[in-house]
């Protein structure tokens, strides 16, 4: 079996963070240790395509299905249906362009946004609950 060492969910082309909350660098060191860990494990283990969509949503602001399926390594058609599991439960917008779906400009709802915050600050300590089990 040959060993995937693909990183998952890389900013292309230098592109700009869209993201610039106390959150984001957290959001980044996700991201990379999703990298690091299949540096070590097939990637196929840890299928999280919804994950990966969400993250990188978050990091990069609205992408293109296209740009989302790019970056996160995983099939566009596989990218399209999670996309379409996120729209139906109010966790991505969806902008089309036109008759190309591959083309539609995604971005996250206020509801996603504000899971990732309370996720990414419960990596950085914030969280009560964590506290509380301490």
């Amino acid at each position: 079996m040959r060993e995937d060492l693909r990183p998952v969910g890389r900013a292309r082309n230098g592109q700009a963070r869209a993201n610039s909350d106390e959150y984001g660098p957290i959001a980044d060191m996700v991201m990379a240790a999703r990298t690091a860990r299949s540096r070590l494990f097939p990637r196929f283990m840890f299928g999280e395509p919804a994950w990966d969509v969400l993250l990188l949503l978050y990091r990069d602001g609205n992408l293109s299905v296209a740009d989302l399926a790019r970056s996160s390594d995983t099939p566009l058609s596989t990218t399209g249906r999670w996309i379409d599991f996120l729209e139906d439960h109010e966790l991505v917008k969806r902008m089309p362009c036109g008759d190309d779906r591959g083309a539609d400009r995604i971005e996250l709802s206020d509801r996603a946004r504000g899971g990732l915050q309370s996720f990414l600050s419960a990596l950085a300590g914030n969280w009560p609950v964590a506290a509380a089990t301490d």
